[in-house]
């Protein structure tokens, strides 16, 4: 994996459009969604940051990394985290 972790299989909710944030929050909010992905604009896939895992901790039955990748709107590194359960890591 070379340090890599694919998100695109923990994304649940997608929507298209910025009127559609409220939505992507409610989701987020209702405990169904795991990672919410607003497309405001279409963008080839091969373009999408690659994310680099920074630290792997197992916690609670699963893992938590955390994350970072560079933003090209930010222009900087951004970092965030996931857990994931020790149920889907086999996937």
């Amino acid at each position: 994996m070379n340090g890599e972790l694919n998100c695109e299989k923990f994304i649940t909710h997608q929507f298209d459009g910025l009127e559609h944030v409220n939505d992507a929050i409610d989701a987020l909010h209702s405990g169904k969604c795991l990672r919410s992905v607003i497309h405001i604009s279409k963008v080839d896939q091969e373009f999408a940051p690659k994310c680099e895992i920074l630290e792997n901790k197992k916690v609670a039955g699963g893992h938590l990394k955390r994350v970072k990748h560079h933003s090209e709107v930010n222009n900087c590194d951004m970092t965030f985290s996931v857990y994931i359960p020790e149920e889907i890591r086999g996937e």
